[in-house]
């Protein structure tokens, strides 16, 4: 960008008629048969305030996005927001343009959706003074001055900015919802939104066993052992909320043993329940994690994970509680339903299963 300026600048003052001409070559306006407009026009810039500003915006935002792109990426990142700035000026205004700002809006659009969190120092003139603002609110606030600006028949191109913010929030969202780009939890716009999604989920949850358990009571019961269990639900998904994983493990293991697996109290709602029985898998709690498991696929038998957990539970069988005829049981009820990568899975299993059979001295670590 500095080097096309300084380039036009210093041809200005040889020629005059040969710097036009230089600008008009580069900059765009709608001619297919001249389709390298939609890269030049975003090195050439009509005056000094025109290129510095472009390049402070670029200094601030663009280093960081292009920490998580890479060299090459952000270069083609770059390129593609200046094209698709400019597919948006024309589709708005016949007027040729000049500048970086629309692949230099693309840039903040995906630093809008990487860094959120993230705040930006504002220099105000009028009080002469720096403030910290976070970056949503800044690159928000610009948008919706381009918006406001539409069609007020100055000589910025808020079209071009307008579909710059769109090009870079897509191409950043979609290479994080599709892992193309590694997320980084509870930072980037993607998992702090499924962040947010799954303790709205929980939540509802919460409320759902409460319910559920109040729903049991019947006029001659016991109350206060139905509200107790609904207390002792609230807090295993309230643990599961916060992170606490091992806590509502243990949560789960005290409603047990204070109701029993019989009991329906027992059985949480499905998505608690599974991160319940994965806990205590991961807590090496094994003949817990089975019975959790257990209750699970008899709970929810038409859920599309129930087929999945039915297999980790043959798994568990025949590596953790060595209960070797209820492996084999467990292989066989789910034999028929298993897709390829399951039955793969369960043949591997088979054949561990076998061997510990024939050697029930040897121990899973022999068999590595």
């Amino acid at each position: 960008m500095l080097a096309t300026f300084l380039f036009a600048r210093f041809q200005a003052r040889l020629d005059p008629v040969m710097y036009a001409d230089l600008l008009s070559r580069l900059h765009l306006t709608w001619k297919p048969s001249e389709p390298w407009r939609f890269i030049t026009y975003a090195f050439a810039h009509a005056d000094w305030w025109h290129v510095i500003s472009n390049t402070v915006f670029l200094w601030v935002f663009g280093p960081s996005v292009e920490d998580r792109f890479g060299h090459a990426g952000f270069l083609a990142f770059f390129l593609a927001g200046s094209v698709f700035s400019g597919l948006g000026h024309i589709a708005l205004s016949p007027a040729p343009v000049i500048g970086a700002s629309g692949a230099i809006s693309a840039v903040t659009g995906a630093y809008l959706v990487l860094f959120p969190r993230t705040t930006v120092r504002i220099l105000f003139i009028v009080f002469f003074s720096f403030y910290d603002i976070p970056a949503t609110w800044f690159i928000a606030a610009a948008v919706i001055l381009d918006f406001l600006r539409m069609g007020d028949g100055g000589q910025i191109a808020h079209g071009a900015h307008l579909a710059g913010y769109f090009t870079g929030f897509i191409v950043g969202g979609g290479l994080l919802a599709t892992r193309l780009l590694p997320r980084e939890p509870m930072y980037d716009l993607v998992s702090i939104w499924q962040h947010r999604k799954r303790r709205g989920a929980l939540k509802a949850a919460v409320e759902q066993g409460r319910n559920e358990h109040l729903a049991r009571i019947t006029p001659g019961g016991d109350p206060s052992i139905a509200e107790h269990a609904a207390r002792r639900r609230a807090k295993i998904s309230e643990r599961l909320a916060s992170g606490d994983r091992a806590g509502a493990a243990d949560e789960y293991e005290l409603l047990l043993s204070e109701n029993g697996l019989a009991s329906p109290a027992a059985l949480l709602s499905k998505r608690t329940h599974f991160e319940v029985a994965g806990a205590l898998y991961q807590l090496a709690r094994y003949p817990r994690a089975m019975s959790a498991f257990e209750l699970f696929a008899r709970g929810y038998p038409n859920d599309p994970q129930t087929i999945g957990v039915r297999l980790l539970m043959a798994a568990i069988a025949t590596r953790h509680v060595k209960d070797y005829a209820r492996a084999g049981s467990i292989l066989d009820e789910i034999a028929p339903k298993l897709s390829a990568d399951q039955q793969a899975f369960a043949a591997d299993l088979r054949s561990e299963l076998g061997a510990r059979q024939s050697c029930p001295s040897q121990t899973p670590g022999g068999l590595a």
